[in-house]
């Protein structure tokens, strides 16, 4: 089959992945503030073990002063989990948006195990979401 024979009405659709564990990898992240204007890290994800499978994103809030210290100790949760299921080495949120400024690319490829649910988007449609990273045994 010639570069230009592709038949473009048999492309696949995208879709979702069926709920349960995925092998994720990292597209892309991204440094933002949120809606209320905390800061926090826009990560971007492709399904690895299913085909044409939509992207996949979530967001990392970073401790705001105006967190309660529970707040706090959430967001540091999350932002360790995900460390951990990644096997990346930052100590905290400070050296991982630092690497982020340095290279944006830093953890594009990074992979590892993740639950996911699918959720209905009124802008989007059928979308998978993140329910938790799954941190690998040692």
């Amino acid at each position: 089959m010639g570069i230009l024979d592709f038949e473009l009405d048999k492309v696949p659709e995208l879709g979702v992945a069926t709920d349960g564990e995925h092998r994720i990898a990292i597209t892309g992240a991204e440094g933002k503030l949120d809606k209320n204007q905390k800061p926090g890290l826009q990560v971007r994800f492709r399904v690895v073990d299913q085909e044409n499978v939509k992207p996949l994103s979530t967001w990392l809030s970073f401790p705001a002063d105006s967190d309660s210290k529970d707040e706090v100790n959430s967001k540091l949760r999350r932002i360790k989990t995900f460390r951990d299921a990644f096997k990346l080495t930052f100590k905290n949120a400070q050296q991982l948006a630092a690497m982020l400024d340095k290279d944006p690319k830093a953890l594009n490829g990074s992979e590892a195990f993740a639950i996911l649910n699918t959720q209905e988007s009124d802008d989007y449609g059928e979308q998978n979401n993140i329910k938790r990273f799954v941190i690998p045994k040692a």
